[in-house]
């Protein structure tokens, strides 16, 4: 039995890969590959095997491999991204090996072009949030420290790729290393998944299940510079992933503007640095003389930063006005409906149990997180409940033009199920109440309230569902 070792690398198909894996343990297992279950997650691989990678999970760990191999697999594959930084370092290696019961292990990595990485890489930090060098200070710094932190985040060590192998070739000798280069010209089909099928020996049939396409969505350098600036004002920093899922969703809607921020002399001087080592890669670990990258294409800005920044300010408007829908995490009920969903049309003053529908119809207006439609979700369960006044039993529902006729909307009273494909723009989700016989209290009950009351909203969310359940 062999171990199939994924070294994921970022910004080169691993989240495909990883969800790949996770939607078809089954059918690789059908196909004598073994995905251990110790700390497997839907879209990160084994992220939570390897964080900490405790004395316990080796044990956990080293009980699945003895069980693949009693019961006669081929392979045992595991993936993670961590495992390419310099952090998981020459003790938990050791560990690992020690946990694969001295099983052979085969490296399979997928490598990007230094110059193209460390840009895109940037990008996905700032979508992430984290403390970086902001990309004018990157591109032209001003300071000595600035200089500094430029230098140092342009020639990152973690990119010198012959190291990092060596390192893994040092610490479980015997190992043997699959080196692709992650550029679709290069890939079996033009397509990692595949590609990385092809690393196990499999050929894709008609049981194997697609994963949803770009899991790792990105940035384009006009996103990233207006995240950079929201970042900076005390206002927002509590509501930045709300702000990235807004800037993501415009970007995608829309198009990718600018991929790349670095000048054409900064790219050159980050492939002079990298080009020994990357030869030395190529000659120990690929079987040739010549660089892998040496067909890499212009992955340097055309224009000035400035012109940049001024569509940074344009995304900057759009993104404010797709704000005003406010985007939903799961559920408003009571007091709080009416400040986190939008009641558009057709509703009175919010009380502390929830709202009154005012009128023959109402609307209800609200986004759902992008990055939360990422993972293989195939729909939304609609939630709407409540009390009714008068004589109304019931409302007839319209949510993005699914139509659903007339349904009773107290708790626990009907199911509300729409696709994904189904979604508004942006990922708005627009419900539609259209009301039997609104009466005003003044009729019914005597006194001065001439409000048209039908239908009180109490509770109002969603659930995600996954397309295979």
């Amino acid at each position: 039995m062999q171990i199939v070792l994924h070294i994921g690398t970022d910004k080169t198909g691993s989240t495909s890969i990883q969800n790949t894996v996770f939607l078809n343990r089954d059918w690789l297992a059908a196909r004598s590959v073994y995905v251990p279950v110790t700390g497997l997650g839907e879209g990160n691989g084994h992220s939570r095997l390897f964080r900490n990678f405790t004395d316990e999970a080796q044990r956990a760990l080293a009980r699945e491999v003895r069980l693949a191999s009693d019961r006669g697999y081929r392979q045992v594959l595991i993936s993670w991204e961590g495992l390419a930084s310099f952090r998981f370092g020459r003790r938990r290696i050791r560990a690992l090996r020690a946990a694969l019961c001295g099983f052979p292990i085969h490296v399979v990595v997928y490598l990007r072009e230094q110059a193209e990485i460390i840009q895109s890489g940037h990008l996905q930090q700032v979508k992430r949030n984290r403390n970086t060098l902001r990309i004018r200070a990157l591109e032209q710094p001003r300071t000595p420290l600035e200089r500094v932190r430029a230098f140092i985040a342009l020639n990152n060590p973690n990119r010198n790729y012959y190291r990092l192998l060596r390192r893994w070739q040092r610490c479980a000798p015997g190992s043997t290393f699959a080196v692709r280069i992650f550029d679709r010209r290069q890939l079996v089909g033009g397509d990692v998944v595949t590609d990385f099928l092809g690393a196990l020996n499999i050929c894709l049939d008609a049981g194997f299940v697609q994963a949803r396409p770009n899991y790792n969505e990105s940035l384009d350098v006009e996103g990233a510079l207006l995240i950079e600036s929201l970042q900076q004002r005390l206002e927002y920093q509590a509501d930045m992933v709300t702000l990235v899922d807004l800037t993501q969703s415009v970007i995608n809607l829309e198009g990718q503007s600018t991929k790349h921020f670095l000048s054409e002399s900064a790219v050159a001087s980050i492939r002079r640095h990298f080009r020994r080592s990357n030869l030395r890669l190529a000659r120990h670990f690929m079987g040739c003389d010549t660089s892998p990258f040496e067909e890499s294409g212009n992955c340097w800005r055309i224009e000035s930063l400035a012109a940049i920044e001024a569509r940074a300010a344009q995304l900057s408007r759009k993104v404010d006005a797709l704000r005003q829908i406010p985007t939903l995490m799961a559920e408003a009920a009571g007091g709080d409906i009416a400040a986190m969903v939008d009641l558009r049309q057709g509703w009175c003053g919010a009380r502390p149990w929830g709202v009154w529908s005012s009128g023959d119809e109402s609307r209800i207006r609200f986004r759902v997180y992008r990055h939360r439609l990422l993972q293989e979700i195939g729909s939304l369960r609609l939630l709407v409940a409540g009390r009714y006044y008068g004589g109304n039993r019931q409302t007839h529902v319209q949510i993005n033009g699914v139509d659903f006729g007339d349904q009773v909307l107290t708790p626990g009273g009907c199911e509300l199920e729409i696709p994904v494909a189904a979604l508004h723009a942006n990922e708005v989700v627009e419900i539609i109440l259209r009301h039997h016989q609104p009466i005003s209290p003044s009729v019914l009950e005597g006194g001065r309230d001439i409000r048209a009351l039908a239908f009180g909203l109490e509770r109002v969310g969603y659930v995600l569902l996954r397309k295979h359940r």
